[in-house]
C-alpha cells in the first residue's frame, strides 16, 4: 500500500513530534534524578538486558545507556519499539538526533532540557497538530 504524499508527510510529522516528545520527557527525566540526587539516574535495564533489535535501534545511546536514568530508559525503549514501524528515512534521521544527543556534554544536554522546558516544544507541537489537520482533511 503506498501513502498519498500529504498522509505520508503528516504520518513523517507525526513521528518527528513524536521523538521531540521523547527527547523531551527523557530529559526531564534525567534532570529531575540528577537534582534530587535519585537513585533512578542508574535504575532501568542494562544495555546487556535489551533485545537486539532494541539495541540495534538505540546504538547512538550505548555510550551514555549507563548513566541515563530508568525513566528516560523507558521512553526510549518506547521509541525503539515504534522504529521497526517507521520508514527508512525517519530511522536515519531519529538516529541521528540520538547520535547528536549523546555527543553532548552533559551541561549543553543540561541546558538543552532548560530550554525545552522553558520555551516548550513549539515546532513539535506544531508539526502534531499539522499532521492531525492533514488527517482530519484526509477523512472528508
Amino acid at each position: 500500500m503506498t501513502l498519498q504524499p500529504d498522509r505520508a508527510r503528516a504520518a513523517g510529522a507525526a513521528v518527528l513530534a513524536s521523538v521531540a516528545l521523547a527527547f523531551a520527557a527523557v530529559g526531564a527525566g534525567t534532570a529531575l534524578a540528577q537534582a534530587t540526587g535519585s537513585p533512578a539516574a542508574t535504575a532501568g535495564p542494562a544495555w546487556s538486558a535489551l533485545t537486539k533489535a532494541q539495541q540495534q535501534a538505540l546504538a547512538p545511546l550505548r555510550p551514555t545507556w549507563a548513566s541515563t536514568n530508568g525513566a528516560s530508559k523507558l521512553k526510549w525503549l518506547e521509541v525503539a519499539d515504534r522504529f521497526p514501524r517507521m520508514p527508512a528515512d525517519e530511522r536515519s534521521r531519529v538516529q541521528e538526533r540520538m547520535a547528536a544527543w549523546a555527543a553532548k556534554s552533559p551541561s549543553d544536554r543540561a541546558r538543552a532540557r532548560r530550554d525545552r522546558c522553558e520555551h516548550g516544544d513549539e515546532p513539535a507541537r506544531a508539526q502534531l497538530e499539522e499532521s492531525i489537520a492533514l488527517g482530519l482533511r484526509d477523512r472528508r
